[in-house]
């Protein structure tokens, strides 16, 4: 009789991270190659963000069909956001100039990241909701300086957090 086939090692979480680097590297060198070969390519100075989103992208199907890492998820939202936020300033529908208007989008992406990995795995500390939660609160704070009041928001964003943060570890205790 044979030996059954050792079961399968998920690949080491480099190998991933490496394959969505290695996917950039050559869809930019394949872009760059084609325009200087001299077929009509759009402007990569213009269109890199690109790049970004479809790494989001990439971590969010790793997270969907592949692996379920929450850090997957996480990492997939921040590109998408971050990349949406960056293709509008090199679309040039926003300007360097007017960093308020498009400065904020980090923090959101950093926010959206956090929060969505936390939600993938609410059993870990709740580190990445008070990032997240802090981080999604300077992007409205930015975003809607004069709109609402400060006090306000960051008090209740404050207690919300601690609520949060108190059932996450209640959780945990069981």
């Amino acid at each position: 009789m044979s030996e059954p086939a050792p079961p399968h090692s998920p690949a080491p979480p480099w190998t991933r991270r490496a394959l969505v680097l290695a996917s950039a590297l050559l869809l930019s060198g394949l872009w760059i190659v084609l325009d200087a070969a001299g077929v009509a390519m759009p402007s990569l100075a213009r269109h890199w963000p690109l790049f970004v989103i479809l790494g989001g992208v990439a971590s969010l199907a790793d997270y969907t069909w592949v692996s379920r890492r929450p850090g997957a998820l996480g990492l997939g939202v921040f590109g998408v956001t971050l990349g949406v936020d960056l293709y509008l300033l090199t679309l040039r529908e926003l300007s360097w100039r007017r960093v308020g208007l498009w400065g904020p989008g980090i923090y959101l992406a950093v926010g959206l990241g956090c929060l969505a990995a936390w939600g993938a795995d609410r059993q870990r500390s709740p580190r990445l909701l008070v990032v997240g939660g802090a981080a999604l609160g300077l992007a409205i704070t930015f975003w809607a300086r004069g709109a609402i009041p400060m006090a306000l928001f960051w008090g209740g964003l404050l207690l919300l957090l601690g609520v949060a943060i108190v059932v996450s570890v209640l959780r945990r205790a069981r």
